[in-house]
């Protein structure tokens, strides 16, 4: 299937995520928090997350891109396979 490349229109907060979710790894909530200027216990960094997962998942409800780490944070997976 070929790939679809879309300009996305994004937030600066949702940009630096995506950013730091480009750059490869796991990162971890109390990382991605200060970067993003986020309370600790802020659900703002997952709203941010379901945001950027509506822009960029085929299906959001079944995250192939950005994937959750269980106890850790996030990870973005390019090919979308874990």
């Amino acid at each position: 299937m070929p790939q679809k490349h879309v300009a996305l229109s994004l937030f600066w907060r949702t940009f630096v995520l995506l950013a730091i979710l480009l750059a490869g790894g796991v990162f971890a909530w109390t990382q991605t928090f200060r970067a993003l200027e986020f309370e600790p216990f802020d659900r703002s960094l997952d709203v941010q997350i379901s945001r950027l997962r509506k822009m960029i998942e085929p299906d959001p409800a079944q995250p192939r891109y950005i994937q959750t780490v269980w106890g850790v944070g996030y990870v973005f997976v390019p090919d979308g396979t874990a």
